[in-house]
């Protein structure tokens, strides 16, 4: 059935001549250089107490090391290591299998324990590095016929025809002299698998291997080109020093450098290699790096400096010390947004069309576009912490001090600069004795608390503009902030403390729609009183341009309870919302009002002018003038409703004296009831904190009291759940930091959280396939938690946005488990939905359908239409088509679970769902049957501009960890049958995904024969990572994995642009960016925080903490983007989607790095019961 209202008119293109005026810009990106040559090898360092911390099977160990001292008779050596809850002490037994050999289990990688030789045999050096060798080879040891090595310095395992090498080289710190290299190749038969060792080989080897490991740093630098012909020449000469078995093959190993050494030597790959690798030429570009970094250097701890301001935080002692802080006067660079290179326009141009084709009718039809990429937001470096609770609307404080962003319009952000908003005050040093001024030719007494000049309503101009903001200075850690002023007089010394009520695991406070300012006031001079009068001017408006509209008013209040009081004034908005459905319009009045008071206490003068006209010149120096004058205003109450087109506000004074060396203390709160948010075609739903104030709307004073009541046991709560991560001395201040300023997105993120179904109002429109999800909702059920939603960006207006919310979903598991299930609940029904609608895709201009059964939705609903009732308003791909949505529900279905407490009632919720999706996914996109699922071509994934073919890296791995996650939902529901099939495809998928994929260094990006198949994706291992973070059995080899993050983070991370600044989603293996299309060429923040996580996993925890220093200081310190992270940006810091969802996974750090100090991911069998996010069971529809 066709849809009229939804689908653009694609008889109707005469309006392309109008697109043709639409310019996009052409500037290519920066060309990265070419990468130099950097070693590949798994480093095992028995000195190495972090490294050791990984617990392997103890059975391995012992029989590798029974195997070991069969080999090393004579020789004497320790061992130690540490498992997870402490030191163990390994015994050397001699039992050996049938065969007289010692079993190596495949599922877990084998770990070398070795001593460093001291004594070499220069003889058989000269002999192997001899001049007929190409010496770039000179370190290059490896026998086609032979398995049978030295454990001191390899663990082979043998398997089928390929094998796999544990290098043990000699290492200290992070500057290896010499590391071996080899490609890992791996099977997944279940044939058994032995370890052998030729005993009367042993010393010959030692002395060949001895005579490498001497004066590597004489030897010469090669060119990075890989010359087979060379190959070929030292395998003939190593031959003649290495043990010979003729039953096996081994993996060629050789040696070279890091990017500080000083020697080189290429990386040798067998003929199974190269059929791997897809290379037929003779000549090889490819540069690697080392596995896994020694972990006891502290450096990145000890190099993570204390804040320059620390001057500040002696006025407010509860500063932390890892706020994010800045000058007042000092400024960030202008945001400029990503822009696509020539070829790159090319390809987008017929994308560009259609794109403006449905944004011009969306916003003729007065609906709003899920995005609008030709007039995109641009508020600038400007944003602070935000105010208020979350889903309950919000407004963002700048960290200069004005207010600049508005949420409290429906799901639609208003990024918006209004001049009057501000804080001011007033000083006047008193002489106690005689009671007179002593400022009397000081004119200029108030000064508006920002560092410039009103950027749009310039007829404030007659206010005191004065401020400098060199001394001052900012300091944000969400939910709290800290401004520090030490200006305009020498003597006073304030502090603004700014608290919002976000405190993890509460549902009631958490939801609040307000915020508290607690000003320190502190007088310095050792003989003179001074009066201080803060003042707090608003405009009534809710950040759009309905305060233009007319009919708004303000009243002054007093509001007491329990012998309490406070004092200020109510900004009553008349707000309507017009709704145009099917040629017809109506309008909505819903109420709205917002309240600024300050605490009535004794020695207090509170005085107030409740109506002035802000773009009156007249009004605004009358008001000035009267604060400047007395520091007080002339509590004149005007409740006339504006005039269209005259926005009015309203100011509040606080004025104190503060005695000479002492300090007063003065509390102003900002509260909102804005009970119904309602969406573009009619519906409204009340918001979470209803169900504490009621629906009338006229609470912002009551709220307001209670913020004032209520804000120290906020704060108190708020130190309590920080503490234990800001003084953890093992993290760095910047990763504290930025995990925590990172939250901001849960309240500035467009954010709802609702109480109840939509209001009838007999006003909604009907229109095909509106059905709302869970309808049946008990609002009187004490542990009802209402829905939850937040925006993909505040560019890309969708709703839950699903294949993102799988990386920002660690935020909220962690914190508010329940709006994570609830997300869960309406995704789960949201599958089962079919609309049997179609309309144009964006991309390929093809009629698509909007919602199929069985498909995972991408979003729950589009603020400009009809969330939760109107899922999917995602229209640029065929979403029923999107292979890691089922996925990536299935992984978050188990890992929620989890969080709950392991709550049976939330998987049997949910499991018809999983079945469905699962079945519906293996039939239709697993076209070879192999186990593993097949891209067909377009970006049919997150990555929605980056096409894959076949098997690929991101999805296939994805696939797998689903499988595994659906079996062991089955397993904890009893469903055997269930959980054998999902093993039995587990496996098959398993071994096809790395027939097709595994390159013996990392894992292609797809199984095509096209010209981008072996890039290097920086995201390869995303169901890896899931996999891991659950605790569950994971389809790859450690090695394996440690060899992708080696290479993920040589070429992706450090080898993109100047400084770290992530991880650039695509690599060539020659060094260069992948630039197939913009995404490819981008870096998306959210993902490299994940990289980091999967990292951490890993014990890499060196790159992991380079990585995110990395991003922290260009997001926060570099490029301005503090409060609103974007989507991606490159190495100039052109970015794309501001404020974006993704980031939000920094919190699969923090996951990661409790997760591992409880859970044993590297190991089988292991349970994820024991877990720190369990939280109390709860019904949660």
């Amino acid at each position: 059935m066709e849809e009229d209202l939804f689908n653009l008119d694609q008889n109707n293109d005469n309006s392309f001549d109008e697109y043709e005026e639409i310019l996009i810009n052409q500037t290519p990106l920066s060309p990265i250089p070419k990468l130099n040559s950097m070693p590949l090898v798994i480093v095992d360092d028995p000195n190495n107490e972090q490294y050791d911390n990984i617990n392997f099977s103890s059975q391995q160990l012992q029989q590798q090391q029974q195997q070991q001292q069969q080999n090393n008779s004579g020789r004497s050596f320790t061992t130690k290591l540490k498992d997870w809850y402490g030191e163990k002490t390994h015994s050397r037994s001699n039992s050996t299998n049938s065969n007289g050999n010692t079993p190596i289990s495949t599922s877990t990688i084998p770990i070398s324990i070795t001593t460093t030789p001291t004594t070499t045999t220069q003889s058989l050096q000269e002999d192997l590095l001899d001049d007929s060798v190409d010496k770039s080879l000179k370190n290059n040891i490896f026998d086609d016929n032979s398995s049978t090595f030295d454990f001191n310095y390899f663990d082979l395992t043998t398997k089928s025809n390929q094998t796999t090498i544990i290098t043990s080289p000699n290492v200290t710190g992070h500057s290896p002299k010499n590391t071996l290299t080899t490609p890992i190749t791996t099977t997944t038969t279940t044939t058994t698998t032995t370890t052998t060792s030729n005993s009367t080989n042993v010393d010959t080897q030692q002395q060949v291997f001895d005579s490498i490991n001497i004066n590597d740093s004489k030897t010469s630098t090669p060119s990075s080109i890989f010359n087979l012909s060379s190959i070929k020449k030292a395998l003939n000469s190593a031959s003649n020093y290495l043990p010979s078995n003729s039953n096996s093959q081994v993996s060629t190993a050789t040696s070279t450098p890091t990017s500080t050494s000083t020697t080189s030597t290429t990386p040798n790959l067998n003929n199974t290699s190269f059929s791997a690798l897809n290379y037929s030429k003779d000549e090889l570009n490819f540069s690697t790096d080392r596995f896994l970094n020694d972990l006891t250097d502290d450096s990145i701890i000890q190099s993570d400096e204390s804040s320059e301001f620390e001057k500040w935080l002696r006025l407010g002692e509860d500063i932390p010390q890892c706020s994010w802080s800045r000058k007042l006067n000092q400024n960030f660079p202008d945001h400029k947004p990503f822009q696509v290179s020539a070829m790159q326009g090319l390809k987008l141009v017929g994308i560009g069309y259609r794109m403006w084709k449905y944004v011009k009718k969306e916003l003729t039809a007065n609906r709003v576009p899920i995005m609008d990429p030709f007039n995109p937001p641009k508020p600038g470096p400007v944003m602070g912490v935000p105010l208020g609770g979350i889903g309950s609307g919000s407004v963002t404080r700048g960290w200069k001090g004005d207010f600049v962003r508005f949420n409290l319009s429906g799901g639609i952000v208003e990024n918006e600069v209004i001049d009057v908003d501000k804080f001011s005050v007033y000083i006047n040093m008193v002489n106690p004795q005689t009671k007179q001024s002593v400022d009397t030719q000081n004119l200029k007494k108030a000064t508006v608390l920002y560092p410039g000049k009103p950027k749009n309503n310039l007829v404030l101009d007659v206010w005191n503009w004065s401020l400098k903001g060199d001394q001052s200075c900012y300091f944000g850690l969400f939910p709290r902030s800290w401004t520090v002023y030490e200006e305009p007089h020498p003597h006073i010394k304030m502090i603004c403390k700014q608290i919002s009520p976000v405190i993890p695991n509460n549902y009631k406070e958490t939801s609040y729609p307000c915020g508290v300012f607690v000003w320190k006031i502190e007088n310095n001079s050792k003989f003179l009183d001074a009066d201080v009068s803060l003042m707090f001017t608003w405009q009534n408006s809710d950040g759009t341009k309905s305060d233009i509209d007319g009919g708004h008013y303000n009243k002054h209040f007093k509001y007491s309870k329990d012998g309490k009081q406070i004092k200020g004034i109510t900004l009553v908005h008349k707000k309507e919302k017009r709704v145009k459905f099917d040629k017809q319009q109506y309008s909505f009045y819903d109420p709205f009002e917002m309240s600024i008071a300050v605490e009535d206490q004794e020695g207090l003068e509170f005085s107030y002018h409740s109506r002035f006209d802000t773009t009156s010149r007249l009004d605004a120096a009358n008001l000035w003038y009267n604060f400047n004058k007395t520091g007080k205003l002339e509590n004149m109450d005007d409740m006339r409703p504006s005039f269209p087109g005259k926005p009015i506000g309203a100011a509040i004074a606080a004025k104190v004296r503060v005695a000479a060396g002492s300090s007063r203390t003065v509390v102003f709160a900002m509260g909102w009831d804005d009970p119904i948010c309602r969406f573009k075609l009619g519906s409204g739903y009340y918001r979470r904190y209803t169900k504490f104030y009621g629906t009338d709307g006229d609470h912002s004073q009551e709220i307001c009291f209670d913020a004032i009541q209520q804000y120290s046991q906020w704060e108190r709560d708020i130190i309590q759940w920080q503490n234990p991560i800001l003084f953890d001395p093992l993290l760095p201040s910047f990763y504290k930091m930025a995990l925590f300023n990172e939250l901001y997105y849960l309240v500035d993120g467009g954010t709802l959280w609702t109480h109840g179904a939509p209001i009838p109002d007999g006003k909604s429109p009907s229109y095909p396939g509106n059905q709302l999800l869970r309808p049946n909702e008990n609002t009187q059920d004490p542990d009802y938690i209402g829905r939850f939603a937040y925006l993909e960006s505040i560019e890309y207006l969708m709703y839950n946005t699903y294949d993102v919310h799988f990386y920002a979903s660690f935020a909220l598991a962690s914190l508010w488990p329940l709006l994570e299930a609830s997300i869960q609940y309406d995704i789960s029904e949201a599958t089962l939905l079919d609309y049997n609608i179609k309309w144009e895709s964006i991309h390929s201009g093809q009629q698509i359908p909007r919602k199929l059964r069985g498909a995972v939705p991408h979003d729950l609903g589009n603020p400009g239409e009809d969330p939760w009732k109107r899922v999917n308003s995602y229209n640029i791909q065929d979403i029923s088509r999107w292979k890691d949505l089922p996925c990536k529900f299935v992984l978050q279905v188990y890992r929620d679970y989890l969080v709950l407490g392991e709550d049976k009632t939330f998987l049997l919720q949910t499991y018809g769902t999983i079945q469905e999706v699962m079945r519906r996914t293996s039939q239709e996109f697993d076209t070879d049957r192999d186990g593993v699922l097949d891209n067909e071509g377009f970006p049919d994934q997150t990555y929605d501009v980056w096409s894959a073919t076949g098997c690929s890296a991101y999805t296939g791995g994805l696939w797998l960890a689903s499988l595994k996650a659906a079996a062991a939902i089955a397993k904890v529901l009893g469903f055997k049958e269930d959980e054998s099939v999902y093993n039995q495809i587990f496996e098959k998928g398993s071994q096809s995904y790395n027939k097709k994929l595994w390159n013996g260094y990392y894992f292609n990006y797809d199984s095509s024969k096209n010209i981008h198949c072996d890039s290097i994706m920086a995201d390869m291992l995303a169901g890896h990572w899931y996999l891991l973070s659950c605790g569950l059995d994971t389809y790859m080899s450690l090695d394996q994995a440690l060899s992708c993050l080696s290479i993920i983070n040589e070429y992706n991370v450090k080898s993109y642009g100047k400084e770290i600044c992530g991880a650039v989603n695509g690599m060539r293996p020659d060094g260069s960016v992948d630039n197939t299309c913009l995404q490819s060429a981008e870096v998306w923040i959210g993902t490299s925080y994940a990289l980091a996580a999967t990292m951490l996993l890993h014990y890499m925890d060196q790159d992991a903490w380079n990585l995110v220093r990395g991003m922290v200081n260009c997001s926060y310190n570099k490029w301005g983007f503090q409060f609103q992270t974007p989507e991606a940006w490159d190495q100039n810091g052109l970015y794309r989607a501001a404020s974006y969802m993704r980031p939000l996974s920094i919190w699969s750090i923090q996951w990661a790095l409790e997760k591992r100090k409880n859970l044993n991911f590297l190991n089988n069998g292991n349970s994820a019961t024991n877990n720190s996010f369990q939280v109390k069971k709860s019904s949660l529809i």
